[in-house]
C-alpha cells in the first residue's frame, strides 16, 4: 500500500475500516479512564449504575435520572454504568444491583438497589454539608 500511515499494522487493515477500528479504541480508552474515580474527586459526584444493563430495573433506573438533566448538572453528577473492575475496587458483592454515590470527596454515600427516584437521590445530596456550601455560595453570587 502507498498510504503514508501504512505500518505494519495498517497494512493489513482496509483504509475503509480504519477509522471505524480507531474511533472503537479511542472510545475504549476513554471507557477505561472514566472508571478512575480519582479524576472526579473534589470535582463531581459520582452515580454508578451497577448491573446487567439489559434488565428492566437498570433501564428504568437510567430512564429515571437521564430525565433530569438540570438537576444532575446543578449538583455535579456524572453517571457511569459500573464495570467489574469498579465493582472490586469498591469492594461490592458481584450480585449487586443498583446504585452508588459517590460523593466529591471521593467516598461512597450512598449504596441502594434498584429502582431510586431521583428526588431521593437529591434530597441526600442537598442535605450533604459540601452542597449545604455550594448552595450558600450561590446565593451570595
Amino acid at each position: 500500500m502507498n498510504h503514508p500511515l501504512c505500518g505494519w499494522f495498517f497494512c493489513f487493515v482496509p483504509w475503509s475500516n480504519m477509522k471505524l477500528i480507531l474511533t472503537f479504541i479511542f472510545l475504549v480508552t476513554l471507557q477505561l479512564k472514566a472508571q478512575n474515580l480519582e479524576e472526579y474527586q473534589w470535582r463531581n459526584r459520582l452515580l454508578i449504575l451497577f448491573g446487567d444493563s439489559s434488565t428492566e430495573a437498570f433501564l428504568r433506573q437510567k430512564q429515571l435520572l437521564t430525565k433530569e438533566k438540570a438537576a444532575l448538572e446543578e449538583r455535579a453528577i456524572l453517571i457511569f454504568e459500573g464495570n467489574r473492575e469498579l465493582q472490586e475496587q469498591l469492594q461490592l458483592n458481584a450480585e449487586f444491583e443498583g446504585i452508588i454515590l459517590i460523593g466529591k470527596d471521593g467516598g461512597v454515600k450512598h449504596k441502594k438497589p434498584f429502582t431510586v427516584q431521583p428526588e431521593a437521590i437529591f434530597s441526600m445530596i442537598d442535605g450533604m454539608p459540601m452542597r449545604k456550601a455550594e448552595i450558600r455560595n450561590k446565593k451570595k453570587s
